[in-house]
């Protein structure tokens, strides 16, 4: 029977913590008659999104704490939900954040335990991305995103026997296709999300295309991804969520009441799905009942919800259908309905929710935390693995339960701070503070316990004072170090290494050493070379010195030995403004390459109507201003390098050009605190410009560290594009690198921290490397970004980029091996015994893996093997490996080791073949002459496969 939908003007009567454009979308989209003559099924999915802090700290919001900035208290949602689900073997609920989740686990009796776990069996209680937070999508590294997945994921493995098949990215602030690929080597057979640009939605609402295939871009392998788009973000229609704090009227059925309701409610949500209908391929529609920390009181939003369900199955004139439902059971319904998708390989960056507010000022608000969690997160990888090979080697004596507490220490923090309001920048100040704190407390534990290990493997005992210093901190927090040294001592420099078969191949070790004279020897004492730059002075010196990367070794030591002659390292010495300098003078100092640095401001746009603000990149105006003026210039020439030295009003640079690596130059900028007594909130940014350089208003971003993303200037791929504002309507994220290209000439930035930029003039790629502003966005924080340190004045940072000039066809690698090596900068070990380490013989990194050959034999190209492992069991490894080439392919061979390496999927929770088995299928237009060859022993560029390896014969059960 045909049906007439008039839509009413009562959903928008109740915003639901909406932006104005998602109300105004729904009002275009409602406001007219159509008509709906399919029966329809609406899966009703009760949800919660718990935020791993943002207004309050993760504990604060669990334990229900400082109520004050936000009511919240996710302990009490489970206990609720738990308790109501028992009550009706229909009723569904979906938990995301396993962080809370574990808290809430390891706080009940066994009863509870057993309660929950028989609702899990019987999928009333449904795990969807399982991961431990909701991470951003922009502002993360793809190895920490893949780390914060697998904590999850381990947990409901080893707790439930319980594999998520769902991504659920509901609240970050645009997406990246990186995210759907790793997504789909997940296990996921779907990828759920709600924020895309205002304008992109309007169109696919329009043409019914909310639901798609997506093809992030592959060589050789691909992975396709069903993804929906939600109708309504990520809350229940307007009016209809019944949590206590959001004020929607009860639901009455009673028809002896005056307030008897049940008629005039369920005609509003039927026609509310109806319309919803309209924009969607299929005849089952899925929605979300709930928001941010919703259902603490889940009996009074279950009755309610129960009351219309009836109803309306009851009533055959509505022809139409509501049950509870998880998104596995949506998916398994459309999928079995021959719709064919539209694809789409691009991301959804920027994203603006209105027309002068792209969300891309997160890209780099709060660069500390940024830069925090970029070192730790790729120190991990080396501290996990080393631990791994100690352990299954027998060389270390601690137990199993220490090491993996240990460990967990550092798992936690970094998983907390990938969620979508910690690396992002877009938090409270005291909420930041606290994330810092998780930080440090996690990489204390995994310091300590390697210093530990080491002393025991090099000295037999546990008495070694090691110290650690990072290169970017003061003298005097390295004090042990700098005082051994100028006290005439001879100081041991111990490196763990995670590179792998680099052959006649060399890095860098950078660390903080007084002014001296310094001859440096390796542990065959052979000499090495290397120059002292110093700042302010004698007080603040950077060492420098080349080593060659051992062949798999994991452990090298130095001597570093203060003398009065004969030494291989000492200060370079400067000449002062050796030639007249300004903002358009060329930098060269040793390549046969040019370029002119800039640094400018744009200016906050500060008005209520939209202000620029943490979330929000608004600049007043499209101009830049020159940030300071230069007072002093110096160049150098050392043993290993040659440095040119900037001092401006607000910044000091130095770029430092090493000989063997000729067309790639380091750029450091100190960043003083950026000065607001004008008022004034600033973006500050630094610009590189290369002459006679025509990038045609294209660049290109990585994505989340992998690949790389080609952007226009002013264009979308798949909508029309109206433009509103030229500068941050333009701005990309940047997690790794950002290059532009002139025919095949390319030159490329590579970052220390995910940054925003763009490249908004043909030869120029600026990027915004710091921001202090005065108002608010209005997008929910509440507070501005002027960040402080502990006296109040403004932050100040050591900001690396590298920048490289390369060819593309002939070295397409380029970009890729400085990324490789940043990613692997080794950890770095200090002390003070006149008795020099004794390394253990044949400790190499493939050792635990002796029958598996991982050593790669190359078809063409680079040898950039990444491989990291992890204590998985007291019997279990897990490895991944990765071709990090951005073009050409590598062989592996597990010969000899067939029953003990097992593929996995990226968070290894099930078998890799199995997985690839009952994965759903899609129908969606394949690209012509695409390879799909997922090959065991092919590594493809960029790609990652996983292995449990066991030292029993015994193969992975799931």
């Amino acid at each position: 029977m045909k049906q007439i939908l008039f839509i009413s003007f009562y959903v928008f009567n109740v915003l639901c913590n909406l932006r104005f454009r998602d109300k105004e979308q729904l009002e275009r989209h409602h406001s007219h008659t159509e008509v709906v003559d399919e029966f329809l099924t609406v899966h009703v999915i009760p949800h919660s999104h718990d935020d791993v802090g943002w207004l309050k700290t993760v504990e604060q919001y669990f334990y229900g704490l400082r109520n004050d900035y936000q009511w919240a208290n996710v302990g009490y949602v489970i206990d609720s939900y738990i308790e109501e689900l028992q009550r009706d073997e229909n009723r569904k609920f979906i938990q995301v954040e396993i962080k809370f989740f574990k808290m809430w686990w390891d706080l009940q009796n066994e009863t509870t335990r057993n309660i929950t776990k028989q609702l899990v069996e019987n999928r009333q209680l449904q795990f969807i991305s399982g991961g431990w937070c909701m991470n951003d999508e922009a502002t993360t590294y793809y190895e920490d995103i893949i780390d914060q997945m697998s904590l999850g994921h381990k947990f409901l493995k080893d707790t439930f026997n319980y594999i998520p098949n769902i991504g659920w990215q509901i609240d970050p602030f645009g997406h990246q296709n990186s995210q759907a690929a790793l997504s789909y080597q997940m296990g996921f057979d779907a990828w759920f999300f709600a924020r895309i640009d205002f304008e992109d939605k309007e169109t696919r609402l329009d043409n019914k295309n909310m639901e798609i295939i997506m093809l992030p871009p592959a060589e050789g392998v691909q992975y396709p991804i069903f993804t929906h788009i939600q109708y309504y973000h990520y809350e229940a229609p307007p009016t209809f969520n019944f949590d206590i704090l959001r004020r929607s009227d009860a639901i009455v059925d009673n028809q002896k009441s005056e307030s008897y309701n049940i008629k005039e409610r369920s005609d509003q949500l039927v026609s509310y799905f109806k319309s919803q209908s309209l924009h969607y391929k299929n005849d089952h529609l899925i929605h979300t009942f709930g928001s941010d920390f919703c259902w603490s009181n889940s009996k009074v939003f279950y009755q309610n919800l129960d009351k219309l369900i009836k109803y309306i199955n009851m009533n055959p004139e509505y022809n139409m259908k509501l049950q509870y439902s998880t998104p596995e059971e949506y998916i398994a319904e459309i999928n079995k309905q021959n719709t064919i998708y539209e694809t789409k390989s691009d991301d959804f960056f920027p994203y603006s929710d209105e027309p002068h507010a792209f969300w891309t000022g997160y890209f780099t608000s709060r660069v500390a935390i940024k830069g925090y969690v970029k070192r730790l997160g790729r120190q991990a990888q080396t501290y996990r693995k080393f631990i791994a090979l100690l352990y299954q080697q027998e060389l270390i004596q601690d137990n199993y339960q220490n090491i993996t507490d240990t460990i967990y220490e550092l798992d936690n923090a970094l998983a907390i701070c990938q969620h979508h309001d910690a690396v992002t920048g877009t938090e409270k100040q005291h909420v930041n503070d606290d994330y810092i704190n998780i930080l440090y407390k996690g990489e204390q534990h995994i310091q300590k316990l390697t210093r530990k290990f080491l002393s025991q493997l090099l000295y037999n005992t546990t008495t070694i004072d090691y110290e650690q210093c990072e290169y970017n901190i003061t003298a005097q927090q390295c004090s042990k170090t700098y005082n051994a040294l100028k006290a005439n001592k001879t100081v041991i420099l111990t490196i763990i290494d995670g590179k792998v078969k680099q052959e006649n191949n060399t890095d860098i070790i950078r660390i903080k050493v007084p002014n001296l004279k310094l001859l440096i020897k390796d542990q065959n004492n052979q000499v090495l070379y290397g120059d002292i730059d110093c700042t302010n002075g004698f007080q603040d010196c950077d060492l420098y010195f080349k080593y060659q990367i051992p062949l798999n070794n994991v452990i090298q030591y130095f001597t570093i030995q203060p003398v009065l002659y004969n030494e291989s390292a000492s200060e370079i010495q400067l000449t002062v403004n050796p030639f007249p300098y300004n903002e358009d003078t060329l930098i060269t100092l040793n390549s046969t390459k040019s370029f002119k640095l800039k640094y400018a401001y744009y200016q906050s746009y500060q008005q209520k109507d939209q202000a620029d603000g943490a979330y929000i990149f608004r600049p007043s105006n499209n101009s830049k201003i020159m940030y300071g003026n230069i007072s002093y210039t110096a160049i150098g020439y050392g043993r290993i390098m040659s440095i040119f030295r900037i001092v401006r009003t607000y910044t000091k640079s130095v770029v430092k050009n090493f000989y063997h690596q000729k067309d790639t130059f380091d750029i450091q900028t100190f960043i003083d605190q950026i000065p607001i007594s004008d008022q004034i909130g600033k973006n500050i940014i630094m610009v590189i410009e290369v002459p006679n350089f025509n990038s045609d208003n294209t660049f290109y971003t990585d994505s989340n560290g992998l690949q790389f993303q080609k952007r226009i200037i002013n264009y979308r791929p798949q909508y029309n594009y109206s433009l509103h504002e030229n500068v941050s309507g333009n701005y990309y994220p940047i997690t790794s690198g950002i290059y532009i290209q002139d025919g095949q000439e390319c030159v490329g930035l590579l970052n220390d921290r995910s940054q925003g930029g763009s490249s908004l003039q043909n030869g120029q790629i600026e990027i915004m490397i710091q921001r202090r502003l005065l108002q608010d966005d209005s997008r929910g924080v509440g507070e501005a970004l002027k960040e402080n340190d502990e006296k109040g004045y403004g932050l100040v940072q050591n900001i690396q980029h590298k920048l490289t000039f390369f060819n593309i066809e002939q070295n397409p690698n380029q970009i890729r091996k400085l990324q490789y090596y940043l990613d692997h900068q080794p950890l770095v070990f200090f002390n003070f015994d006149q008795q020099l380490p004794l390394i253990p013989q044949k400790l190499n990194w493939f050792l635990p893996f002796d029958g598996f050959n991982i050593d790669p034999l190359l078809i063409y190209g680079d040898n950039l093997l990444k491989f990291n492992y992890i204590l998985w069991n007291e019997d279990e490894i897990l490895l991944r490996i990765q071709n990090m080439q951005e073009k050409f392919s590598m062989k592996i061979d597990k010969m000899g080791f067939e029953g003990q390496a097992i593929r996995t999927t990226l968070t290894g929770n099930q078998k890799w073949s199995d997985w690839k088995n009952k994965s759903l299928k899609w129908n969606y237009n394949k690209q012509e002459n695409t390879l799909d060859q997922d090959l065991d022993d092919v590594l493809y560029p960029l790609q990652i496969q996983t292995y449990l390896i066991r030292n029993s014969e015994l193969f992975y059960q799931q």
